[in-house]
Order: C-alpha cells, then structure tokens, then sequence
C-alpha cells in the first residue's frame, strides 16, 4: 500500500484483522513502493491517488504495470478524484476505490485471490516434491538399493 494519509491502510486493517491471507505493508513513496514489490512480485498494490501527488501515483502505476506483470493495482481516492478512473484503469488498475463504502470489497477480491496464490503455491510445491521423489526413487543408489551394491 502506497500513501501518504494512513486512512486507508488504517480501514484495511480493520476489515482484514490478521486473520486472513492479506498483509498490510504499508509504504509512503514510490520508490519504497517499488522496493517493496520487487521482494513481493505477485502482491496487490493499492495507491493512494490525491491531489498532491496525482502525477506520482499515475507514474507509480504506469511502472507497476510496466515491470511486474503479475502485480494487482488499485487506486484509492477521494471522490473529487473520480475524473481519473479511466487513466487509472488505462494505467493498469484492476479498480478504482472512492468510497470507504467499496473498501470491504476491495478486501474481499484480495482475500479471494491470496486464496486463490495460496493453494497454488501448495500445489506447486506438492508437485515439486512428487518429482524430486521420482528422480530419488530412479538413483542408483536409492534407499532399497543401499547395501546391496
């Protein structure tokens, strides 16, 4: 989460609780932004959009778009910043928050997709696990084979 007010990320700890697959880092500039998600590449990011810093967000979005593919962005901003949603879509943004009234459903698509990463990430691992026991099984020197030799 990129911004500077802390009001968001504040409303998104309290609907995620610590009891979900969502983690809240919060950040408070691009660059940190950016750091942050080269150590977490298939994150979702959310940014804050405002009147001093439009040209920063926009900018932010358009370079998490560019270099990580598999990041989520959304953009969160006051409704005096609605004009922008389009851009912000344009830029990359799988949504556009206005409303503290559509953050629980913001929560609840990244709930969904951490769910969804989770349970891939056990399958790959399973999978890794039933090919590393293949490639045991088919040595030489396996297990059943050890002193026999």
């Amino acid at each position: 989460m990129c911004e500077q007010s802390g009001n968001w990320a504040l409303q998104l700890r309290r609907l995620t609780d610590g009891a979900s697959l969502v983690r809240i880092v919060e950040t408070r500039s691009a660059d940190e932004c950016l750091e942050t998600i080269r150590r977490f590449p298939t994150s979702w990011v959310a940014v804050e959009l405002a009147a001093g810093n439009c040209e920063a967000a926009l900018d932010l979005l358009l370079a998490l778009d560019a270099q990580f593919p598999h990041v989520r962005s959304v953009v969160l901003a006051a409704r005096s910043m609605t004009g922008y949603r389009w851009l912000a879509r344009e830029l990359g943004a799988v949504g556009f928050i206005a409303s503290p009234w559509q953050v629980p459903t913001l929560v609840e698509m990244m709930s969904r997709n951490a769910a969804v990463v989770h349970e891939q990430q056990v399958i790959a691992q399973d999978q890794a696990l039933n090919i590393a026991d293949e490639i045991w099984e088919s040595l030489p020197w396996q297990s059943s084979r050890v002193g026999r030799l």
